[in-house]
């Protein structure tokens, strides 16, 4: 902003009037220029003559200094009425002196009268006035090195005073204009530490200005809030200015800085910003925050952050009582921002909006022309937001693939972000304009929308809504089109909430009574009419639905509709299971004689049916009828009941009162009759599988194991169906342990068809007794290869060679051969490996024994350390910790050789002894560190391996001491348990339990507290399976199973994952520990 700084000491008064409001328009600031104008002509010419009339008066040089500013002063306003005449901004345009020949004359005239006062006057008490004048006059006619020496010389002169001060910030500003920011920020400098209020806060403002421009935005801001919050700095201590861009002859430094400060705060506070809290601390005034804001709002949206300005516009029309300004700037905001922007603000400010602006108009004087015409931009703007957010759902929805993508899971999430968008637009438009002619197409669009959405109640709402003209008039054409999407809406199916079901029913009836009076034919419609019908029965209007059913019937015979009235008819009675009720329904449709045979047939079984259901009151006619024991009732009258369907139904109640009473030996009575009974082999099928699956549920394993094994030998049962219950006979002898078991099965057919995650659960358990200190029965051996021989269990096979019989490792050696000679990095290949390194070490080791003690001795068996070392270190990169203990062991040692040979060496060689001796302890201390590995291995991995002792004591043992355990246990023998008598109590518990967590826990506790191991172990298997907080309990008892078994890898990683349940976790790691001690 060009400003020059004018003191009008003798035109005080006359511009103070001119100075009332900080800016004007261009009409009233062209006039009081001219005023100011012809006011200092004729005070110039009252001055003129008073210095004539008075030369040899003592105030004389006072007359020379009025006139000479006076001049100075009328040279600024000829420069502003000249550029307001030609209509130009000094901001954008330079300007040529030639064309402004008054404005030079007048200061060249001021220029003379100064010098003059400083020739003549050599002693005047107001000289440095005159030199800051002298000074200015130079800077407004481009005499710049006049303008700078003078400025100098009464810096020289006049150091402390308030001239010295302007003339200081004159120089800053000088530089400031011309860009020359440095020198602009060190002639300010001395300014900022002023004594004189206004002077030292302009300096603050343009060091400000030069902190925004070099994004020093936190200095930048520092500085404007000092200018802002500065209590001293008054308006009245301002001088008057004359800015041609604001029209204004008054300046307002605090207002600048709040202004200025804008673009440093935002700059500043990307993140977390609170420009209200921040400016309603700072701002002087009320009026200044207001305007700091609308500011901030405009500057918000040049950032683009379109919805925080229109959170601080919320703030402005909350403190405000200016009505027009608010809305002005709310229509000029809204419509700075793009569309496609516009959208995306949130609806709520919005309608925060439109609630101020409604309130507004209700409560304050508004012109009518400008209510109508606010009236015309929000409803233009709620209508294409609305419609915009509609059109980018509609377009995202078409867009849409039928396969579920990422980009179609983004693509869905956006439809539903502008779907729900325009919901809310047109809501507040229907709020706000519902009386506008678009107001019926926004409630059609509307009704769209909630379609699109997939909630058909409020679609069909709407249009029925619409249709009922409630949002404007609607053409006979329109009416039958919404009543007709209506009806289609609210037939929609889908998954609503009782209360919405009831909403829709009830807007389904309003509309299809709409519908079907609107035309005769209509009335005769069978379709129409039974939807009606049904719609007030889902309505819950049973009695008046009930009869208008059977008059539906008995007038549309004929119509497949009628069958379905009268499954409605049925189904309701036999929902409340009043049976009576029932068979007179059914006694009345058969009288109706609808011309459906099977339907008539089907009314007379469901009404012999209902009948049957006397049956309870038979039960209970029994002598020995006990109403703690009705299972075995039910099953009697099953068995005693001539009648198959009654006998049926007395099963089913058999069976869930067993099950409700814990009646277990009566639940497997009554399924095994009712199997027996069944004659579809498929049904019996899955009657005898429930019965297994029951079995296996109470851990009746072997029970369970006998009824799948006989649907699988049963020829009858589909092929399909007797693999399965194979597949499921094996997983409960796996779960068991029971290798015997698993041998046997092996040997069936169906083995072939066994799912791959049955075999590699039975893959798994082989792995774990190969690598624990367990000997394998013949059972066991003999499954290794028909479980498949993998990588992993060839590797478990050879670390466990001296255990398995001569024709298994004859097996095992020559798939190892053949493999290893294909894929060299399988960690069984080696194990190979290090067998050939093991001979290549003992060559080493005799070669150092036999060696010369010299130089080039040691350059030689260095050499061919170095490549067994690397040979070492290639075998260690596999996933085996058991290989990777002893490839540390082994690297370890030969360091240890190399060490001692060294030592030798330097015995032998004094002159070499220093530095030999340095690498000797070198290649101990790097054996330690690999005897410090293989610690870590056995630390991190907690696996036990017979390398495991050697490691701990830092020896290097044979390969064959590095693969078998000193010790062997045998495997513990299966003992199985009377399953019918043996536990009865907490089989009933978890016969009745419907979750069965707890009570399973409690069985597999109690198994396992009795050495009933492998029993514990499938229990605890089969609730750990189920999850939830209960699985840590379960691992406790799985880990202290296998322990017991000899599985100590499998319980380390089960106890480590388990809760010290009963003390069981502390005990078994105990027991883990005192077994390793043992064996190794």
């Amino acid at each position: 902003m060009c400003k020059i700084n004018i003191f009008l000491f003798l035109l005080l008064y006359a511009v103070c009037s001119l100075a009332s409001d900080d800016s004007l328009n261009s009409e009233e600031f062209r006039k009081n220029l001219s005023e100011m104008y012809n006011r200092a002509n004729k005070t110039i010419k009252l001055v003129r003559q008073q210095i004539t009339e008075n030369q040899h008066a003592p105030f004389l040089a006072d007359l020379y200094l009025q006139l000479g500013e006076l001049l100075a002063q009328k040279a600024n306003i000829v420069y502003y009425i000249k550029m307001e005449s030609n209509d130009q901004s000094s901001e954008t345009i330079t300007t040529s002196l030639n064309n402004f020949k008054e404005v030079v004359s007048n200061q060249k005239e001021a220029i003379a009268i100064f010098n003059r006062l400083l020739d003549e006057f050599p002693h005047f008490d107001k000289k440095g006035k005159v030199l800051y004048l002298l000074a200015t006059s130079y800077k407004s006619i481009d005499e710049i090195p006049a303008f700078i020496s003078t400025t100098k010389k009464l810096l020289d002169e006049y150091a402390k005073t308030k001239e010295a001060a302007r003339a200081q910030l004159l120089l800053g500003q000088y530089f400031f204009e011309k860009q020359m920011y440095q020198e602009a920020e060190k002639n300010l400098a001395p300014v900022l530490k002023s004594e004189f209020v206004h002077e030292k806060n302009l300096a603050r403002y343009h060091t400000g200005l030069i902190h925004t421009i070099f994004e020093r935005h936190k200095q930048a801001l520092d500085i404007f809030e000092k200018i802002i919050t500065d209590e001293e700095l008054k308006d009245s201590q301002a001088s008057f200015e004359i800015s041609l861009k604001a029209k204004s002859v008054k300046s307002n430094l605090k207002r600048e800085a709040l202004i200025d400060s804008i673009k440093p705060f935002t700059s500043y506070y990307q993140k977390d910003a609170d420009p209200v809290g921040y400016y309603s601390k700072i701002a002087p005034t009320e009026i200044l925050f207001q305007e700091t804001i609308e500011k901030l709002a405009y500057r918000y949206i040049y950032l683009k952050q379109f919805q925080f300005a229109i959170k601080l516009l919320r703030t402005l029309s909350e403190r405000t009582v200016n009505v027009q300004q608010v809305i002005n700037i709310y229509q000029e905001v809204l419509l700075m921002i793009p569309v496609k922007d516009r959208i995306d603000l949130p609806v709520e400010e919005i309608q925060f909006l439109l609630e101020r602006y409604n309130y507004w108009i209700n409560y304050y004087k508004v012109p009518p022309q400008f209510t109508k015409q606010a009236y015309v931009f929000f409803e233009k703007q709620v209508r294409d937001l609305g419609t915009r957010s509609h059109d980018f759902s509609k377009q995202m929805f078409h867009s849409l693939k039928p396969t579920k993508t990422g980009a179609n899971k983004n693509l869905q999430e956006r439809m539903q972000y502008y779907a729900q968008k325009s919901i809310h637009y047109y809501h507040l438009y229907l709020a706000y304009f519902k009386g506008s002619g678009n107001a019926v197409k926004i409630a059609m669009n509307l009704a769209d929308v909630y379609f699109q959405q997939g909630d058909y109640v409020s679609s069909g709402d709407f249009y029925l809504r619409t249709y009922a003209d409630e949002f404007g008039k609607t053409t006979k054409q329109q009416k039958i089109e919404l009543i007709k999407n209506s009806l289609f809406c609210l037939q929609k199916e889908k998954d609503y909430s009782f209360y919405e079901l009831l909403r829709g029913k009830g807007l389904l009836i309003e509309v299809l009574t709409i519908y079907i009076n609107s035309d005769n034919k209509r009335k005769s419609d069978p379709k129409l009419n039974f939807i009606l019908a049904k719609s007030r029965y889902e309505q819950g209007f049973y009695d008046l639905a009930i009869e208008e059913l059977y008059t539906f019937i008995k007038k549309f015979k004929s119509s497949p509709h009628a069958m379905d009235a009268a499954n409605l008819i049925l189904d309701y009675f036999n929902t409340k299971n009043d049976f009576p009720q029932l068979v007179q329904a059914c006694e009345r449709l058969l009288t109706l004689k609808l011309n459906n045979r099977p339907f008539n047939q089907k009314v007379a079984g469901i009404k012999k049916q209902a009948q049957m259901n006397q049956l309870q009151s038979q039960v209970e006619a029994f002598d020995d009828y006990d109403s703690f024991s009705q299972g075995k009732t039910y099953l009697k009258a099953a068995l005693s009941s001539g009648d198959v369907k009654l006998m049926s139904l007395a099963l089913q109640n058999a069976l869930a009162q067993s099950k409700k009473e814990k009646d277990i030996e009566t639940f497997f009575k009554t399924a095994t009759v009712l199997a027996k009974n069944e004659k579809t082999p498929s049904k019996r099928f899955n009657i005898l599988g429930s019965m297994a699956q029951e079995n296996v549920r109470i851990t009746r394993y072997y029970a369970a194991m006998e009824i799948y094994q006989t649907l699988a030998s049963n020829q009858q049962n589909q092929e399909a169906n007797r693999s399965s219950a194979y597949t499921d006979s094996l997983n409960i002898a796996t779960a068991l342990r029971d290798w015997e078991k698993i041998h046997a099965l092996s040997e069936s057919p169906y083995w072939q068809k066994v799912p791959a995650t049955t075999k590699d659960r039975l893959r798994n358990q082989l792995i774990d007794i190969l690598e624990s200190p367990i000997s394998l029965s013949d059972d066991m051996q003999n499954m290794l290869s028909r479980v498949g021989l993998t990588d992993e269990i060839l590797l478990a096979m050879y670390k466990a060679s001296n255990r398995l019989n001569k024709s298994h490792v004859s097996t095992m050696q020559e798939e190892v051969g053949r493999k290893c000679n294909r894929q060299k990095g399988l960690p069984v290949c080696l194990w190979r490996k290090v067998e050939q390194l093991d001979k290549d070490m003992e060559v080493f080791e005799e070669k150092l024994q036999k060696s010369k003690l010299d130089l080039k001795a040691v350059e030689l068996n260095a050499t061919h350390f170095q490549k067994l070392l690397k040979e070492f270190t290639q075998a260690s990169n596999s996933s085996d910790p058991h290989l990777e203990i002893l490839i540390s062991l082994r690297s370890a040692h030969l360091y240890n050789l190399l060490s001692k040979f060294l030592t030798r060496v330097a015995v032998a060689n004094p002159p070499l002894k220093d530095v030999l001796a340095s690498k000797s302890l070198d290649s101990s201390k790097t054996a330690t560190q690999y005897l410090n590995r293989c610690k870590k291995i056995i630390a991190v991995q907690n696996i036990l391996t017979p390398a495991n002792k050697y490691c701990l004591k830092g020896q290097n043992p044979s390969l064959e001491s590095a693969l078998n355990y000193n010790n062997v246990n045998d495997y513990p023998e299966f003992e199985k348990i009377n399953e019918e008598n043996d536990y009865l109590s907490e089989q009933k518990n978890l016969f009745a339990a419907s979750k069965g967590s707890d009570a399973l826990l409690n069985i597999a506790t109690k198994y396992y507290s009795d050495g009933k191991i492998n029993y514990a172990l499938a229990a605890a298997e089969s609730g750990a399976s189920m999850g939830g907080k209960s699985v840590p309990l379960f691992n406790a008892i799985i880990g202290c199973s296998v322990a017991h078994l000899g599985h100590h890898n499998e319980a380390k990683y089960y106890l480590k994952n388990a809760s010290d349940y009963n003390g069981l976790k502390n005990k078994c790691l105990s027991k883990l520990k005192s077994m390793e001690k043992d064996i190794l």
